[in-house]
């Protein structure tokens, strides 16, 4: 009898702690703001491919801005294609966003003279814009996830805070994790830039 009642407790435990690290992927947690960076590691096909092709941070295969939601909470605006590459600059459900996803981790520019707000709005001036299965850093005539988030932080800050890392510098050094590793815990982290390329 006490062997079944040890079982079940632990059985309740790791229900609840499955229930809680899942948590982020429901609904944003505290502190999350307009214009954040958010990334992902998807579970699709493409996922390790993307993964590999990083050539520093190997967590995450996809990257989007955090925009309201116009009910209080926050959105995704991320540049994805389906498995045949058509897609397009879009604004997903934070659950959409995330669905399928194993880990999960939220950045803020840490340029003071970038406002997040802006970030956001030249993020929604390429709503639409076609996706580029070319991977083509070179023209904004089609966007990918992370040449979205390059070309939105570039143009709110007027000039080249993100560059490639083809360019001889780190994929998004500007960013300083607003202390959400939101797969792991609640506990601030402090992280530098992270390559998505």
């Amino acid at each position: 009898m006490l062997f079944r009642r040890v079982i079940m407790v632990f059985i309740a435990l790791l229900a609840a702690s499955a229930t809680a690290a899942a948590h982020w992927k429901d609904a944003p947690p505290a502190g999350i703001a307009a214009g954040d960076i958010v990334f992902r590691r998807g579970s699709g096909i493409w996922t390790a491919f993307f993964v590999a092709a990083s050539q520093r941070e190997k967590r995450f295969s996809h990257v989007g801005i955090t925009v309201s939601d116009g009910k209080g909470g926050f959105s995704i605006l991320h540049a994805e294609a389906n498995d045949l590459g058509k897609g397009r600059v879009k604004v997903d459900s934070w659950t959409q966003f995330f669905k399928g996803a194993t880990e999960a981790a939220v950045y803020r520019c840490a340029c003071k003279d970038v406002d997040p707000a802006d970030i956001v709005r030249e993020g929604m001036c390429r709503l639409g814009v076609p996706f580029d299965n070319e991977f083509n850093i070179s023209s904004e005539e089609k966007l990918y996830c992370t040449e979205l988030v390059m070309v939105a932080v570039n143009s709110a800050a007027r000039r080249k805070v993100i560059s490639t890392s083809g360019e001889g510098k780190k994929w998004l050094p500007w960013m300083m994790s607003i202390g959400r590793d939101l797969s792991k815990s609640s506990i601030p982290v402090l992280k530098t830039g992270v390559d998505l390329v």
